[in-house]
């Protein structure tokens, strides 16, 4: 895994290098990066090196990561995830130009445990993705919501689709 994260003037935001993500909450905590609108950037490699990650593990232990202006993030790797929220962990952030590159690479997923708890993408303006591999979904939401304020501007490679949704809400904000 190689990663790095950067919140305002560059500074870092989180590391894990013994786990595979960039920026991430998990079990009841949260992060916050950029503020007045400043930009948060993301950039990792290797397989499941997840660009920004908010894992929430059950209903009493939600975790959360909010960017206030542009999370912009890119991956490499198989099962690298640009942004990816799960079991009841939540994303927000101002806008989002989202690069994934390799096999089963979502550009932004959404996974809950369907009947238990939801996790949420919330993109306030325009959520930019471009997915560049195989067997692999723009927008994903699986038990759980993506909501997008602004245009959603979506681009897959080789086959792969745009967006899908199952027992989730893939909307517009309204």
């Amino acid at each position: 895994f190689i990663g790095s994260a950067s919140g305002p003037s560059g500074q870092p935001l989180a590391r894990d290098t013994a786990a595979a993500w960039s920026i991430a909450a998990t079990r009841s905590r949260s992060v916050a990066g950029g503020s007045s609108g400043q930009n948060s950037a993301a950039t990792t490699s290797g397989s499941g090196a997840h660009g920004i990650l908010s894992w929430g593990v059950s209903d009493d232990q939600r975790a959360s990561v909010n960017i206030a202006g542009l999370a912009n993030v890119s991956t490499s790797g198989s099962d690298a995830h640009g942004l990816y929220a799960q079991d009841g962990g939540a994303i927000a952030a101002g806008s989002a130009d989202v690069t994934t590159r390799g096999s089963g690479a979502y550009g932004i997923w959404s996974r809950g445990v369907s009947g238990h708890y939801s996790s949420s993408v919330d993109i306030k303006g325009q959520a930019k993705v471009l997915t560049l591999g195989s067997t692999q979904y723009g927008l994903y939401a699986e038990s759980g919501d993506i909501t997008v304020g602004g245009l959603a501007d979506v681009r897959v490679a080789n086959g792969s689709n745009a967006g899908y949704a199952k027992n989730g809400i893939v909307k517009p904000h309204g």
